[in-house]
Formats: C-alpha cells, structure tokens, sequence
C-alpha cells in the first residue's frame, strides 16, 4: 500500500513538473516567434536558453524528498552487502557503538527517571518548593526541606500568588487489610493535594478539604494503583473496606490513577491519610498543630501569570511579618540574642519543582550526572574507533572511490554513502545497546538502597528511552562516518587514478588527529577511573568505623502494631535475653535507630560547661543499650561506657516522638564532637539538654567518649551523641 502511494505520489509530480517545464517552453517560443523568428528556429532558441528539459528534469528531482529517500535506501542496501563481506569488521564496530550507546542509554534511563521526568500532574511546570532557608528555632522530625503545618495553612491563604498549596509528609506504617500486618510507605497530606495536582480516581473519591479540619477526625484513606492491583487483588469492592494502619481502623474512600505515583520518586506511597491523622499514622507524635515543630514539605502551584520571582519577591514582606508575630508569641522571645539574630535573618525561597520533591533525586543527581559525562566521553571514543575503522577501511577501497569520482559521482554522493555505511552500523549498535541497557539499569539499580530500588524505578524499555537511543545512534553515525566523508574525494582525480595498489598516501593529517582524540579521551576515562578506584579505596579503608564481619542487623518496630510503651519494653528485653542467651552469638545491643541505612535522630543540644552555649547545627544522635560499643567493637578513648544503672527509670526515646519529651541522665559523645564543641578541652563532666529552648536544662552528663563511627553512610562525619 505505501508503495502505492508513493509511485502515484511520484507520478503526480513528474506531471506538474512536466506540464510547467512545457508551459515555460511554449510560452518562450511565442515570444520568440512575435520577435519575428521562424517557428522551428524560435523552438531551437528557445531550448538553448532553457538549458535542456531532460537536465532539468534530473536537477528538480534532486531536490525531491522522494529522490533523496530512495536513494539514501538504496545507499543503506549498498552499505548493508558491502558490511556483510566483512563480518570482522562488522563486529568490531557495531560492539564498540554498542558499549558506547548501551551505558549511554543505561545512564539516561536513570537519570530520566530520577532526574527529570516530571509529574503526571497538571501543569507541572508551575509546581514549585517552598522553603525555609535559615534558622527556624524548631524540633525536627523528617528528611529536608522542612515546615510546620501551621505554615502550611498560612501559606495556602495566598491565593494572590498561588493557586494553591499543598503539604505532605511520607512516614512508614503497619497496614493490614485482613492478614498479617506488613511495614508499608505511606503519606500524609494536606486535604487539597489531589485537587491540587489535578489527579483523578481510578475508583471511589480521593481526600478533599473536608477530610482535613480538625485531629483525628477523618480515619480515611486513599490506595496507590499498584497497592489495590498487587496487594488487594483489584478487588471491586474496596471501596468502603476497613484497613488498619498502626492496628488504627481507617477506611479505604478511593483509588488513585494508576500513572500516579506521589511526588517523591524516591518514596513511592501504598496510601495516603490525611494530615490530620498523623497521630494516628505515627505513634506518639501529638505536635502537628505546633509551630515549632518542622516535618512536612509544603509545595504550591503558583497562578498562570506569576512568575517564580514575583512570588518568592512578594511573599517576603508576609514572611517578616509572621517572624515577628512569631518571636511575641512562642518560646522563641525568650532565645538567646544570637538565636533571636538567626532566626529573624531567615528567608523564604521558592524553587521549581516539576519533578515534585524527592530526597533521592538530591543525593543522586550530582553522580548519575558525572557518571553520564563519563559514559559520552566513552561514546566519543568509540566513535573515533569506529571512524579510525572507516578511514582503514576507505585505503583499501580508495581505488573503487576514485573509479566512482572518474565515472561522474560528485564527492557529497560519495560522503553520503559513507556516511550510510556508519549510520547502519550505528543503528545496529543502537539497537544491541537498548538489548544491554535494562541488563546495566538493573545492575545499576542493584547499588541503590534497597527500600529505594524497591519503589519506582523500571528497567524497562520505553518509548522515551527508545527515541532516547535512535537519537544518540543518529548522532553516533554521524560522528563515526564525518570523517571519512570529509576525507572522500579530498585528492585530485588525476593522483586517484595514477595509484597502483598500496595505501595512499593522503589523509595522515585526519588520522593523526584521530589518534590524538582517542588518546586524550582514553587518558581522560583513565584518569577518572583512577581517581574512582581512589576514592572507592578510601573509603574501603575507612569504613564505618567497626567491624562489619559476622555483624548482623535487624529492626522491629512494635508501636506500628499497637503495642504500649510497657509493652514494647518487655519485648525488647525477651529478644535481648535470647540473643544473650543464645550460643551463637558473642555479644548483642539494642539501638534507638539502625546504623548506615541513611536515616538520622538529630536535634540541637544546649551545652553547660562553664558558660552555656548552643551546638551551631544539629548533633547525630541514638539511643542505645550497655555494650553496644563493645558489640560494635568501638573504643571508649576516654571516659566510661554506660551501665544498667544509667538505664534505669529512663524513657527510651520513641522514634516518632519529638525529642524534646525524652529525659536523659547520661550521654557519651564522639571525638567530632568534642573537637568542635570542647577545643581539645575534657568534656567529661559537663552538661547537655536536648533541644535549644531558653528553658531547656543541661540535665545529663558526659561520661564518655567514643571514637568515630559513621552513622548514616560512610562519607558521613558528623558529630555525635549517645543516650542510654
């Protein structure tokens, strides 16, 4: 049928242009005959002047999209039988192009995902980050980018700026829909969030303002797609269903559109409360209505005529104000002078936000990016290989170039074949590359941690990776058969011909330069692969700080199944026993939060040593049981480690629970720590409080000091305090 459609595409206009080019030509020879010459001699005039009706012909078909498709299809089948005679060569480039394209195209898949892929929302080029740069005298409980609900609210009335602004928090809880609880990603958020982003039901109805008024006063719930089709079955009646969140009954009102995912690539959510829930969702935390308390992103749509910088510019003056307002009427008037100084020097900034917000994306953009640098460089170089490979290959067909040249073919017909034969290598390179791409991406995705490789991110082939690797093969042909072309028909025809077999001569210059491109970009990837082989060394080298062979960790979290304060405490304490008394195992501790897993307990302390002081940024902290130093295999340098009696008549922290209702009696803080804070001083002695408060009282003692261990990850150093 397409062949159909083109030969009557072509017949048509091989009969305009017949009929125009006669038109001109009869109408010459009229001109021609009232001048007063004869008929025939006018007709041979007139064709003189035309030029020749069959040449013209040829030179208006050149132009033709037509003529130009067909014979780039017949260059392509000429490069495809000339290819196939040599396999070795074949191989050779379409292997190369292949590394190239496929860690290109691997990269790529990432860094869209991740990176720049944008919200399945509504216009989400008009999202944006609002954000507190400064300090906000408050308790933290959360990743980063951080506010108060209260704020929230408050922002959400500037409608001369935003269309609106929604508030969200991702927590994890324990859901049982019937079975057995299980540990699942959730969010909470502000009641317009939904309506905001513009997401609609796959079923039922989402959160609306009305389900966000007052605490605890809508036990709703909305489910992911996913959640509903691979937990739930897609079961029809799910709507109306009693789930358990935290052993809390909540009721299923919707299911969210399946391309809807959240905002945060990173945490993908099963389901979404809403915010006035919270207590309900995060065991013990009762402060959501607490200015001074910072756990939620919040990000607003700004209106169709209000530029980033117009409402980032207007909303400064509110924000003042609300300072002050702030500074009369919380504890934050009765701060030290420095603090006050702080806290009113605060700004607030807007950032856009299509991508939603997303800690991941924060962590991870810089080095997918450096690591897409190094995979272009790699492309470059197969590139230069492949078209060193052309030019080898061009001295040994010189002769069949020349014998073209001499028999009329003009030398852009020759680079268009030439560059024929790299784009069909290209192609198949591409094409072999996106085979190995979901290969990398999966192996790639194997390095993340694993609640993240978890989540979102797809190996898969899609139709933006597809375009993605026709785009980057295109532009690998052209890079790999430019130079080639470039050289095709550089030398005299009369040299051409007189050459008896042999390599010529010409053409060193772009072979040497060739050479010289590869070189550099060789030392290039050399040099940046020593200097990842160094940094990975290092770091192998200094670890974590312990031990990790024969360490085994594991986590419980009781208060997301219900259990009380005493509950949970006797629990623990049997796990404790067992491990103790079990044979295998040498020495076991209990600890607050887990180790290298990226997450952090951290808050300000207020220091009393003499004079009383304020730590300048937050203290890493945990909570952790006698001898889990010793487990770790972690020296006391100075100092003692805690014992039962420090444990005793104390309130363990509650992971969900603002630190500030903890009491402390002891703590031991690591060597960062006192080099920052003591200035090589004995810190053995002196006081500390949990928080900033004026009123906050340095209650618990140094009495140790450990070395330093890292706690997040191994690049972190931070400093530290332990509490029994």
């Amino acid at each position: 049928m397409w062949q159909l459609a083109n030969w009557s595409r072509r017949k048509k206009l091989e009969s305009d242009l017949d009929r125009e080019l006669h038109y001109h030509l009869d109408r010459r020879i009229i001109d021609l005959e009232r001048s007063g010459l004869p008929t025939e001699e006018a007709r041979r005039q007139a064709l003189l002047e035309l030029g020749g009706i069959a040449q013209i012909q040829e030179e208006v078909r050149d132009i033709w999209l037509t003529r130009w498709l067909r014979d780039f299809v017949h260059d392509l089948r000429f490069s495809a039988r000339s290819i196939f005679r040599s396999p070795s060569f074949m191989a050779t480039a379409v292997l190369s192009l292949a590394l190239g394209i496929g860690a290109t195209t691997a990269l790529y898949s990432l860094i869209d995902q991740i990176v720049l892929r944008a919200l399945p929302v509504d216009h989400p080029e008009r999202l944006v980050l609002i954000d507190w740069i400064g300090f906000q005298y408050a308790e933290t409980f959360g990743t980063s980018n951080l506010m108060s609900y209260p704020i929230c609210q408050d922002l959400q009335q500037k409608k001369d700026f935003f269309e609106g602004v929604l508030c969200r928090a991702a927590t994890t809880i324990s859901a049982s829909t019937g079975g057995e609880p299980k540990l699942t990603a959730a969010e909470l958020v502000s009641g317009n969030y939904f309506s905001l982003l513009g997401v609609r039901p796959a079923l039922g109805r989402l959160l609306t303002t009305d389900d966000d008024q007052t605490p605890g006063s809508s036990p709703v719930v909305v489910l992911s797609y996913d959640f509903w089709k691979n937990q739930l079955g897609g079961a029809a009646d799910i709507v109306g269903r009693r789930v358990l969140v935290n052993q809390y009954p909540m009721t299923v009102v919707g299911v969210a559109a399946p391309a809807f995912h959240g905002i945060d690539v990173g945490e993908v959510p099963s389901l979404w409360i809403p915010a006035v829930m919270s207590a309900q969702a995060i065991p013990g935390f009762t402060t959501m209505l607490d200015r001074r308390t910072r756990w939620m992103q919040i990000l607003g749509r700004l209106k169709q005529n209000v530029s980033l910088q117009q409402a980032q510019t207007g909303l400064q003056p509110w924000f003042k104000s609300m300072l002050d307002e702030d500074m009369r009427r919380t504890n934050v008037s009765r701060a030290s002078a420095e603090q006050r100084r702080r806290f009113l020097a605060s700004t607030l900034e807007l950032t856009p936000a299509p991508q939603g917000h997303s800690v991941l994306r924060q962590g991870l953009s810089r080095p997918l990016w450096v690591l897409f640098v190094a995979t272009a460089v790699l492309l470059a170089l197969a590139c230069l290989n492949v078209a060193g490979l052309f030019l080898a290959r061009g001295s040994a067909r010189h002769r069949e170039i020349s014998t073209r040249l001499a028999l009329g073919a003009s030398r852009g017909r020759i680079g268009r074949q030439l560059l024929a034969d790299s784009v069909l290598l290209a192609f198949a390179g591409g094409l072999l590359g996106v085979v190995m791409a979901p290969i990398a991406v999966r192996a790639l995705i194997a390095f993340l941690p694993r609640n993240t490789a978890a989540n979102n991110l797809q190996a898969n082939i899609d139709t933006r990776l597809l375009l993605f690797a026709f785009l980057v093969s295109l532009v690998a042909g052209f890079l790999a058969g430019s130079a080639p072309a470039l050289q095709a028909g550089r030398k005299s025809l009369d040299s051409s011909l007189r050459e008896r077999g042999g390599t010529p001569s010409g053409g060193l210059a772009l072979r040497r330069a060739i050479v010289t491109a590869q070189i550099a970009f060789t030392l290039i990837l050399v040099i940046a692969a020593g200097l990842f082989v160094r940094t990975l060394s290092g770091l192998l080298v200094k670890g974590p700080g312990f031990d990790t062979s024969s360490l085994i960790s594991f986590g419980i979290k009781p208060a997301l199944n219900g259990y009380s304060g005493a509950e949970e405490s006797r629990l623990i304490r049997r796990i404790t026993e067992g491990l103790r008394d079990s044979s295998s195992i040498q020495a076991s501790a209990v600890a607050h939060d887990q180790l290298l897993l990226g997450g952090a307990w951290s808050n300000s302390l207020t220091i009393q040593a003499g004079e009383r002081y304020i730590t300048d940024r937050e203290v890493q902290m945990n909570a952790v049981s006698p001898g889990f130093f010793a487990t770790l295999g972690a020296r006391i340098v100075a100092g003692r480690d805690f014992n039962e009696h420090d444990a005793l008549n104390v309130i363990a922290p509650n992971q969900s629970m603002p630190v500030s209702q903890t009491r402390q009696r002891a703590v031991i803080v690591n060597e960062a720590f006192v080099k920052r804070y003591f200035g090589g001083r004995n810190p053995l002695g002196a006081r500390v409080a949990m928080g900033s408060a004026p009123d906050a009282k340095p209650d618990s003692e140094i009495v140790g000091v450990v070395e330093n261990i890292s706690y997040r990850n191994v690049r972190e150093q931070w400093e530290q305090a332990y509490f029994p």
